[in-house]
């Protein structure tokens, strides 16, 4: 095994235990944020002495920064009922990053208490995930990746703080929403989901969150009805 651009040679590498098919190596040297490296095995045989041939692997190496994943969409209110959506409440993730993000060990956190671990779900690069209740799951199912922890009536019409976590315990997102970002008072009464205007604002709260203009209801799963560049140009 070697590695291109100065990593060079694994000081050890084992065989899983579970899966022989998986070997796990270890470098001495740093991989570097988003380079693209090389690597190449050769000589490597099998239990009967079968040699792999030489292959050459593109890979690179990166690690989650804070708002690769964002929250782009909430409904919150079900009462009156969304027109053509599941009566149900929920919120969507959407990967701002370049590269696939698997949420093994991250943590949902809603208000003060209501904490959730993310199962072993992959959100690929620019695509969304959809937070639902557990019996909604296969409503949703049609609209995209679903996460189903959330429970009923658990995201309050005035608004919460929504919380997320890596595996190291670092802030992802975090976003406390509120009824005033609906600003119309013909769709505040329910029945229609808040959408993030700009995924890649990051602070705009208010300037930056509207009311959905879908007939739907909501555009859970897809590019959200407001979007639009809006950058965050306070200081």
């Amino acid at each position: 095994y070697f590695v291109s651009s100065g990593i060079a040679n694994p000081v050890t590498a084992s065989v899983d235990g579970t899966d022989q098919s998986v070997v796990h190596l270890s470098f001495t040297n740093s991989f570097q944020l988003e380079v693209l490296y090389t690597l190449t095995v050769q000589n490597v045989e099998d239990g009967y002495g079968n040699s792999i041939e030489t292959t050459d692997i593109d890979f690179s190496f990166y690690e989650v920064q804070a708002y690769d994943i964002v929250i782009n969409e909430i409904m919150c209110d079900v009462n009156p009922p969304p027109q053509f959506l599941p009566v149900h409440e929920y919120v969507e993730l959407f990967n701002n990053s370049s590269y696939d993000v698997n949420l093994s060990g991250w943590t949902f956190q809603i208000g003060d208490n209501a904490i959730r671990d993310f199962p072993d779900v992959i959100i690929s690069a620019g695509d969304y995930g959809i937070i639902c209740e557990d019996d909604a799951e296969s409503e949703f199912t049609a609209f995209g990746i679903t996460i189903p922890f959330l429970n009923p009536s658990e995201l309050t019409v005035s608004g919460k703080r929504l919380l997320i976590k890596n595996s190291s315990g670092v802030i992802i997102e975090d976003l406390s929403y509120s009824d005033e970002w609906y600003d119309d008072e013909d769709k505040d009464d329910g029945g229609f989901s808040l959408e993030r205007i700009d995924p890649l604002n990051f602070c705009g709260e208010d300037d930056n969150w509207t009311v959905t203009t879908d007939a739907d209801g909501g555009t859970p799963g897809r590019e959200n009805s407001v979007y639009a560049v809006n950058p965050d140009l306070s200081s």
